[in-house]
């Protein structure tokens, strides 16, 4: 009988190793997430990136300011950066521009989005699907964006007419926290 049940549990734990190596074996790089296959291809729905002369970093004023780029990807901004609650912000509840840009200060990705734009419920999936938490959605509702979806880090941007996943983790992946240009990645 003692024999038996080493043959047995031999045989369970050779399936259970063989299941596991199987696995390993057979996972695609971006199978966890899924970020990379959701919407659009990135070469069809966005431009390149567009390397943007940053400015005003650590500059901080009070009130509105007058960005020569929309939106932008630095500038002037608010002593007070955005306390992140969610995702994605609706037009009702976004924070103002100045606030934002001291996010992208940061180190944060901020995908700027048209309050008309019809795609919503991917832009959140593909959101759930970023493995960062320094990235986020606003409406821009200082204006018309040159198109519907505009990623941007400190001194980058890449303009898209469509969610594209692709867009999303590259640009995430090149630009994020201290991968970027950010004056203050460290910063919260």
């Amino acid at each position: 009988m003692n024999r038996r049940v080493t043959i047995v549990l031999g045989i369970i734990v050779g399936v259970f190793v063989l299941l596991v190596v199987v696995g390993l074996l057979t996972e695609d790089e971006d199978s966890p997430n899924g970020l990379s296959t959701l919407g659009a291809a990135a070469s069809t729905a966005c431009s390149p990136v567009e390397d943007v002369p940053a400015t005003g970093a650590s500059r901080h004023v009070s009130g509105t300011v007058a960005y020569d780029r929309v939106p932008p990807s630095s500038g002037e901004h608010a002593p007070n950066w955005v306390n992140v609650l969610r995702r994605r912000y609706e037009p009702d509840s976004a924070p103002p521009v100045e606030q934002v840009v001291h996010n992208l200060e940061h180190g944060w990705i901020v995908i700027w989005y048209s309050p008309g734009a019809t795609d919503l419920a991917l832009l959140d999936q593909a959101l759930d699907e970023v493995d960062q938490r320094k990235v986020v959605a606003m409406p821009y509702v200082r204006g018309a964006l040159p198109t519907t979806y505009v990623l941007t880090a400190w001194g980058h941007e890449r303009r898209c007419t469509a969610v594209s996943g692709e867009a999303i983790a590259d640009f995430v992946d090149a630009y994020v926290g201290d991968n970027g240009d950010a004056p203050e990645p460290e910063a919260p």
